[in-house]
């Protein structure tokens, strides 16, 4: 199971969805996530996307057996 602990010590604090879904080979939604309130760079891409501080439950799923 992968937890946002984890993702935040393998891709960073600042992590966006995308780069979550593409490490994790899973296909995130907006829906999935909870974003925090304004973009920011993200710390494994670096582009300035809205960053991720919380999956909910769908997301989760997702992410279980990953």
């Amino acid at each position: 199971m992968v937890s946002m602990n984890r993702i935040h010590r393998e891709l960073g604090e600042d992590v966006c969805r995308r780069c979550i879904s593409k490490r994790y080979n899973v296909s995130l939604l907006p829906e999935d996530c909870l974003y925090d309130t304004f973009p920011h760079p993200c710390s494994s891409c670096g582009e300035v996307h809205n960053i991720v501080i919380d999956l909910k439950r769908s997301g989760r799923r997702k992410l279980f057996f990953r």
